[in-house]
């Protein structure tokens, strides 16, 4: 999987019709082997997400690049925080 800038995701999650509780913690324990920097696909059915994940990201400090959206779904990407020393790594 290819985040919107064409760099690989170090992984990919399908989190369905999670809700935010539940989407957060399961990005979370997603985001927890991955190095600073590395990105994360989360395919979400959820249409809040593309307001949680963005609000998320900026309270944790983990850059949100934005999503490819589809009928049924969005694939959103994230960059793992720590690259830039703990400020927000994402474009958005």
């Amino acid at each position: 999987m290819t985040d919107l800038s064409g760099t690989p995701a170090a992984a990919a999650i399908d989190t369905g019709e999670q809700t935010c509780e539940t989407l957060i913690r399961n990005i979370s324990q997603a985001l927890e082997p991955l190095r600073p920097g590395e990105l994360l696909a989360v395919r979400s059915c959820d249409p809040s997400a593309v307001l949680d994940l963005p609000a998320w990201c900026r309270m944790t400090g983990h850059g949100y690049l934005g999503s490819d959206d589809h009928e049924t779904y969005a694939t959103h990407y994230l960059r793992k925080r720590g690259q830039n020393n703990g400020k927000d790594d994402g474009i958005r």
